[in-house]
């Protein structure tokens, strides 16, 4: 969410210097580059009121966030391209997550829950969580196990990223920012042409790549037809024999030669897209860790609502708060 706050505004502030006001960009209320900081308060604020919204429901409302360090995952000793073109933002941007994440903790009721797992990105989190709940019923951790629901109920997993269409399924929905209805597994089904699990989307995506996350493409669009893709997906996204992909087919008569020659000469390439696009597996254990429950302290909530308010009204700093071992005026 804020990823998409920080791409929106810069490019905004880019487009007009490079264009002037355009007729949508004047719909768009940008600070003045003195204060352009200030985008990233005005978003925590925007962002803890409608969590605060969400929260009076009573329904669980569980926060990911990626891990303090996001620029050194696990994933950057795998390959160092991973993410590599991505700008780093600056340290207000990550100061601001760690405000709200501290707010999340402190501030609200138990029916909110937080975690942020050194080395794991909240990608890994969501899919660890719901295959737990899925296989190990044996599981009864009071803080991840999600409550049994009704048949009516659904879980709504909230994000920009397709990563997570990997979680798309009848009990989950998925929802992108702007004007677009809820993405869900038919919707995926209906874009690419097969039935969305975790290890089908990390297959395809070895496959395919994704520019997003620097992972470069094993196979082009020319070198397969569609329906030859989804076979390869469909049949070899099970268990070893997705990592084993480019042997198996070799053997193989469904699978053009051409195909079975890229994936020869580019076996160890789809290997490593393999371990970047497949979920790291986290134990339940250790998201228990890392997960803490809303503590309902009112007085920590007006404060620091206070302080928020202060930087965007550019007030002079109320108090200094400590988040992430980094010690920060707000």
């Amino acid at each position: 969410m804020f990823g998409v706050a920080h791409f929106m505004y810069h490019s905004g502030i880019k487009a007009k210097v490079a264009e002037g006001s355009s007729s949508k960009l004047e719909q768009i209320v940008l600070p003045s580059r003195k204060n352009n900081g200030q985008i990233y308060p005005r978003l925590a604020l925007m962002m803890i009121e409608y969590f605060e919204k969400l929260e009076r429901t009573g329904k669980q409302i569980h926060l990911l966030f990626d891990n303090a360090t996001s620029k050194v995952t696990a994933r950057r000793y795998i390959s160092e391209a991973y993410k590599s073109t991505r700008n780093s933002k600056p340290a207000v941007f990550y100061r601001t997550v760690d405000f709200v994440q501290f707010y999340c903790t402190r501030a609200m009721r138990p029916n909110v829950r937080v975690t942020r797992v050194p080395s794991r990105e909240a990608d890994d989190l969501i899919k660890s969580l719901l295959l737990f709940n899925e296989v190990s019923e044996e599981k009864e951790l009071d803080l991840i196990k999600i409550p049994e629901m009704e048949e009516h109920e659904k879980i709504l997993c909230v994000a920009n990223d397709s990563d997570w269409y990997a979680c798309l399924g009848p009990k989950v929905h998925q929802v992108w920012f702007g004007d677009r209805e809820p993405y869900t597994a038919d919707s995926f089904i209906n874009e690419f042409g097969f039935e969305p699990t975790m290890k089908r989307v990390a297959v395809y995506k070895a496959l395919m790549g994704d520019k997003g996350d620097d992972i470069e493409a094993v196979l082009k669009k020319k070198d397969i037809s569609h329906d030859d893709l989804i076979y390869l997906v469909e049949e070899y996204s099970n268990g070893w024999n997705a990592e084993s992909l480019p042997v198996l087919v070799s053997q193989d008569p469904k699978v053009p030669q051409k195909v079975k020659d890229v994936l020869r000469e580019k076996r160890d390439k789809y290997q490593i897209n393999l371990k970047l696009t497949d979920y790291m597996p986290t134990s339940l254990e250790r998201v228990e860790m890392y997960t803490s429950k809303g503590r309902n302290n009112s007085l920590m909530r007006t404060t620091l609502l206070k302080a928020l308010t202060s930087v965007i009204d550019d007030s002079s700093p109320m108090k200094k708060f400590n988040f992430g071992g980094v010690a920060a005026n707000v």
